[in-house]
């Protein structure tokens, strides 16, 4: 496990398959011991407490070993909470992802303002929760099984997701890294595909500020035509006039100009960390917090101490949800962009871009998907889009009394 501390830069990386796993966040109640229960009717019950106050967080972890009881009946599945981590020795907090986790998360909040959902039923005291996966193989029989009965198990309670939840994908190889080319596509690509990915789904994700658009909010972004920042390789450059349509750099359009002097930046770069550092999202005056990118690549950064580089993409794009089939889909789009990375030849990574800067009319996110050979994904995400201009999606976001938690499977 050395790469833990050193950059890891495969050789190779067409051969085997991806591993891939999830993050899962929600928001769940409790209620006072002395409060009258705000759904009655509901027949998942609600954990009782004696008080919940910012001095006593007994309530959080009491909480979390209720939620835990129910994760843990599921057959064949290790599920812990976080005081069951373990962690790659010699560190004290690089954890060993073999089994699925039960953890708090302080980004996932409820707003109880006037007017708000929540607003109506004062009695509930709120947490965020997060499950997060073990790694999973991108073609296990059992992942369907595993996602599924999680959601089933986290429905058993009074669960409620807003924009604060979202679901978050990462893709990697596991111990065995990618190459420095995959990564530069992987980056080339999102350049383009970014924002048309944020079709697929709700119109939230767009403006949250754990979710923004690498292509807009990166500090590679901060690279202009006035020129390259740094010496850069020539290798490097090679491979990217082999990747992108020579057209690019003499397009009239300054957007395109700009990302053709930003992409030559990107690709003169022949380290990882420096490449990945080039996706951190820059920080304002008017941010309190670090915000995130819709790509995360920080888990190709040694980090030693601080979480290793476990040298995996991490997809951010995805509104929260607890329906299995909907998080499989997803999963399934990330896996298929980086196979698309990694398994195309120049021409057809190359004939791919040229079609970004010259697209036929409508050409979205499911346009995308077909293009890389994932058409069944294409067909599903074209239905949830439909949604998302219908009632049908408040369900379980914003709606009435009876749809305010998320319905048991």
């Amino acid at each position: 496990m050395a790469h833990l501390d050193d950059p890891i830069m495969a050789l190779e990386d067409h051969q085997g398959d991806l591993t891939f796993g999830v993050e899962i966040e929600f928001l769940t109640p409790v209620i006072e011991i002395s409060e009258d229960d705000p759904h009655p009717a509901e027949s998942r019950q609600v954990l009782r407490v004696s008080k919940c106050d910012s001095n006593n967080y007994e309530w959080i972890a009491e909480l979390s070993r209720f939620l835990l009881n129910s994760l843990q009946e599921i057959p064949d599945l290790a599920v812990e909470g976080e005081d069951g981590d373990e962690y790659v020795a010699p560190h004290d907090n690089v954890l060993k992802y073999d089994h699925w986790r039960l953890i708090g998360d302080s980004s996932v909040q409820i707003c109880t303002k006037l007017g708000s959902p929540a607003s109506r039923f004062p009695a509930y005291h709120w947490d965020g929760k997060e499950v997060t996966s073990e790694v999973l193989s991108s073609i296990d029989p059992d992942r369907f099984r595993k996602v599924t009965e999680v959601c089933r198990a986290i429905r058993s309670h009074r669960v409620h997701l807003n924009e604060s939840t979202s679901i978050h994908v990462h893709v990697g190889r596991g111990d065995d890294g990618f190459t420095l080319t995959t990564i530069k596509k992987i980056i080339t690509f999102l350049w383009f595909a970014d924002i048309k990915l944020f079709d697929l789904h709700h119109p939230s994700r767009l403006k949250n500020l754990h979710c923004r658009p690498i292509s807009e909010y990166s500090k590679l972004t901060e690279v202009d035509h006035t020129g390259i920042m740094g010496v850069v390789d020539p290798d490097g450059l090679k491979q990217m006039s082999r990747h992108i349509p020579e057209i690019m750099s003499t397009m009239n359009d300054g957007v395109y100009r700009n990302r053709y002097i930003q992409l030559k930046q990107m690709w003169g770069r022949d380290e990882i960390t420096e490449v990945a550092k080039s996706m951190l999202i820059k920080k304002t005056a008017n941010n309190l917090v670090q915000p995130r990118g819709s790509v995360g690549f920080r888990r190709f950064m040694p980090q030693g101490k601080t979480g290793g580089n476990i040298n995996t993409f991490e997809f951010r794009h995805m509104a929260g949800s607890l329906d299995p089939e909907h998080i499989l889909h997803w999963a399934h789009v990330c896996i298929g962009i980086v196979d698309f990375a990694r398994n195309t030849d120049a021409s057809v990574f190359r004939a791919q871009i040229a079609k970004f800067l010259d697209p036929p009319p409508g050409y979205g996110g499911a346009e995308v998907l077909e293009d890389i050979g994932l058409a069944k994904e294409a067909k599903y995400f074209r239905s949830k889009t439909d949604s998302f201009k219908s009632e049908d999606f408040k369900t379980c976001k914003d709606g009435d009394k009876d749809t305010f938690f998320v319905p048991p499977m």
